[in-house]
């Protein structure tokens, strides 16, 4: 967290474009309860909808009812990690971010069904 507050709707179209997210919805979660409730109440999932948690680090998915799709940027939107249907009951960190993208997984929007390991650590999404 350094530096001048930046533009995160910004930071977060750049990242979207460049992870190949077309025509995404970004809401900036800047209130504690959309920090609180993040991706948790958007059921049925949407994989258009993409929440950007600024000054962020670290992420859960307790109570999640789909796998999502997480991103840590930093200031610029530049993806320093991506982990792919990430499952529930799970905490991610990067130490190097920023701020953090969540989406519904592609699967999720589908099916709610869990597909592949993360694309940075190799772990399976439970």
């Amino acid at each position: 967290m350094r530096g001048p507050c930046p533009d995160w709707e910004r930071a977060a179209a750049i990242a979207a474009r460049t992870l190949g997210w077309a025509q995404v919805d970004i809401v900036v979660a800047r209130r504690f309860v959309d920090r609180l409730l993040g991706m948790a109440m958007r059921i049925p999932p949407d994989e258009r909808a993409v929440m950007c948690f600024p000054a962020c680090r670290s992420v859960h998915t307790w109570g999640m009812h789909y796998p999502l799709d997480v991103v840590f940027i930093d200031r610029a939107g530049n993806v320093v990690r991506l982990c792919r249907n990430v499952g529930p009951g799970r905490v991610l960190y990067c130490v190097d971010a920023d701020a953090v993208l969540e989406r519904a997984a592609i699967s999720a929007a589908s099916s709610y069904r869990r597909q592949g390991p993360c694309d940075v650590c190799g772990s399976r999404a439970s």
